[in-house]
């Protein structure tokens, strides 16, 4: 058995990590060389790697082309290799991979874009939670307001970007051919994602929202959310601390509201 683990170790470092130790233990006859028949094994090994790339980044994929992305891919594996059993999670640290890697760190679009089609990764795979409804929102006695917490679904992601990414994902969803370009923003945009009946959605936040749901979303009371609406409403600020509520509700982002019972 201890034979085995360290065959099984050597051949995993020929075909991960290009050690060639392990040719001596490969029989040699055929017409196929023991070095060859290795670079078989580690080729399929790479490639299966950025076929999984390239479902899970197929924006991206586009941005590169073909062979930029390749090349990128294989860079991505040696950075970090896949040490899951599920491909699920092997491009998790994509963004960060470009974000730190020339020559890719040079244009932050790339990362964005990364960090944006795994946002959709996130949320289909999250949690499953019975969200709650509008009937629930109207049994909050009036008083319970000024305790109310709000608790999100797991499958509730926010991002901060400074290019279009959205647009341009949208673009490329729509007419591949006729994407549109990258654009830097003017400011930067927090864009939402979230899944609800089994289908992934987005959106990008207007400022009031983009200043309230985060502090919702770490559990922020209701009148802290309405105290920072003000800046923007006035004293309407309830009111839109009201709207906005409804409408994380409608979209099946909430799983629990919170507050002491005063009956």
């Amino acid at each position: 058995m201890g034979d085995l683990k360290k065959l099984q170790k050597m051949f995993h470092g020929a075909v991960v990590r290009d050690d060639q130790t392990f040719v001596a233990e490969i029989r040699t006859g055929g017409k196929i060389t023991p070095n060859k028949r290795l670079s078989i094994y580690a080729y399929a090994y790479k490639a299966r790697l950025r076929g999984v790339l390239r479902e899970d980044f197929p924006t991206l994929h586009i941005m590169l082309g073909d062979g930029d992305f390749d090349q990128m891919c294989d860079l991505y594996t040696d950075n970090y290799p896949s040490h899951n059993a599920s491909l699920r999670f092997f491009g998790q640290h994509m963004a960060d991979f470009l974000s730190e890697t020339d020559p890719y760190a040079q244009h932050v679009v790339l990362a964005e874009m990364a960090r944006f089609e795994w946002g959709f990764r996130d949320v289909f795979d999250a949690t499953d939670r019975l969200p709650v409804t509008i009937e629930d929102v109207a049994t909050i006695p009036p008083a319970a307001w000024t305790m109310l917490r709000i608790y999100f679904h797991p499958a509730t992601v926010l991002h901060s970007f400074s290019w279009n990414v959205a647009a341009l994902w949208s673009s490329v969803k729509e007419d591949a051919d006729n994407p549109v370009f990258p654009e830097k923003l003017p400011q930067k945009t927090m864009v939402l994602q979230w899944r609800q009946d089994l289908l992934s959605y987005f959106r990008s936040l207007e400022s009031d929202e983009a200043q309230v749901l985060p502090m919702a979303m770490a559990e922020n009371s209701f009148p802290e959310l309405c105290e920072a609406l003000s800046r923007f409403h006035g004293d309407k600020a309830a009111v839109r601390a009201a709207e906005l509520l409804k409408t994380w509700v409608l979209a099946g982002m909430i799983t629990k509201l919170e507050y002491a019972d005063i009956t």
